[in-house]
């Protein structure tokens, strides 16, 4: 067995247990159990909270423990309700906190939702969402009015500073009803407060720490090449002769940053490193022709990492993908954190301090030094895909260590990684157009 045939059979297998889960459970599910809290790590952005499912009495315990030391986050919700004391004190905590809140489109967020929802300093609510506003009940099985409960929120309410209209409308719904505040009343009131674009661009570890002690690689250490590259400069570490069928390498290296979790430093670490853009032709399965692939060759020399990036257009129809990302990493055999243990994902993101946006597909561990990812072929995902290929500058990897410590690989794809981008999409595009030759043509 050929070592691609190792890696297709891995990833047919991770896609049909993905898509089996996926008809168990949709991706927007309706929340009818327990609630799920996830945290989600961004990089260059805050964590991302999700609460999914009822909220029960000893949630705000599970909230604190899993938002403990963070000092910002965004709390995504898709909830029916649950306990309202549990929820008011979720809330507490956010605006505390000055967290931001969100309902995004096919979400639920009705009952004890809406009073978490309420609590964030910033709150988003999609156009297609509404919230849902009813009186407290005595039991959660009994459709009895709680006027107590009622008072005890609207003392809550007001202590947010949450509109009078909001406050008088909650409890006017008998429990087994709603009245529902939908995107443009709630706008109308003034409950949506979005951050600004400057808001979004939330400081990294680099703008969190004065300049003078921002970690650089030493001196002799350092690639030569300056910190950030700017459009044309032809400053660049020498690079070794194509190979046979290889286009030569653009001598124009762009930057890497990568930012490593540190216990000690609430800012984490940064190290400067550079990339080179390219496309190559490389046999993929042995006696088939060559492929047209985007590679970007990665140096981290402070931490002596290098890694081999790649993306290649799918033509095995026996692969449920349109592309297909190879990331090859080289480690020192002292490397601190012992080895790599997951790379969950891409995403994409506009400049170096912005917060990335996920790539549609699944990702698969073939050797603890080699990871496949196989973007999506469903139809919602195919164009949107590759429009976050082409139009956003940067790239984000983010990485799991050996020892638990999270990591984010930050490249820049500059003028080289664009010409590169469109010079391969454009072949690609062409090939499709062309009739079916054999396995290796669409």
């Amino acid at each position: 067995m050929t070592s691609w045939q190792v890696v297709k059979m891995a990833l047919i297998g991770a896609t049909t247990a993905l898509v089996a889960a996926t008809i168990i459970a949709p991706a927007v599910a309706t929340p009818a159990a327990a609630a799920e809290f996830t945290r989600k790590p961004q990089g260059n952005g805050p964590d991302v909270i999700t609460i999914s499912g009822l909220i029960e009495q000893a949630d705000d315990k599970k909230f604190t423990e899993l938002t403990w030391g963070l000092n910002d986050a965004i709390v995504v919700l898709n909830s029916r309700g649950g306990y309202n004391s549990a929820a008011t004190n979720i809330g507490l905590r956010i605006r505390s906190h000055n967290y931001e809140t969100r309902v995004h489109s096919g979400a639920i967020c009705s009952s004890a939702c809406t009073l978490i929802w309420l609590a964030g300093t910033y709150r988003h609510l999609d156009p297609k969402t509404r919230l849902g506003f009813h009186s407290a009940r005595e039991k959660r099985d009994t459709p009895a009015r709680f006027e107590e409960g009622n008072r005890k929120i609207a003392e809550y309410l007001t202590k947010l500073g949450t509109p009078q209209q909001v406050i008088d409308l909650q409890p006017k719904a008998d429990p087994c009803c709603f009245n529902y505040v939908g995107y443009a009343q709630a706008k109308a009131w003034g409950l949506l407060s979005d951050r600004s674009a400057k808001q979004q661009a939330l400081p990294t570890p680099q703008t969190q720490q004065p300049a003078a002690k921002v970690e650089e690689p030493p001196i002799a250490a350092r690639p030569k090449i300056p910190d950030r590259f700017e459009p044309g400069s032809q400053q660049a570490p020498p690079t070794p002769a194509p190979a046979p069928g290889e286009q030569p390498a653009v001598t124009a290296a762009q930057k890497v940053v990568l930012y490593e979790e540190d216990p000690g430093d609430p800012n984490g670490k940064r190290f400067v490193g550079s990339a080179i853009w390219r496309t190559a032709m490389v046999t993929v399965v042995p006696g088939q022709p060559p492929e047209l692939v985007i590679r970007a060759d990665i140096e981290v020399p402070e931490r002596k990492l290098a890694v081999t990036w790649s993306l290649r257009r799918n033509t095995d129809k026996g692969l449920p993908a349109t592309h297909t990302v190879e990331i090859m990493f080289k480690l020192p055999a002292d490397f601190p954190f012992g080895g790599v243990s997951n790379v969950p994902g891409m995403l994409m993101k506009q400049t170096e301090f912005t917060r990335g946006v996920p790539l549609a597909g699944l990702a698969v561990k073939v050797t603890p030094a080699f990871y496949l990812i196989g973007l999506s072929n469903m139809e919602a995902d195919k164009d949107r895909n590759i429009q976050l290929l082409n139009e956003p500058a940067w790239f984000d990897i983010p990485v799991v260590y050996s020892n638990n410590r999270r990591a984010i690989l930050a490249m820049e794809k500059g003028p080289p990684g664009d010409r590169a981008f469109a010079d391969a999409f454009e072949a690609w595009k062409q090939l499709t157009a062309l009739p079916s030759k054999g396995p290796n043509t669409p």
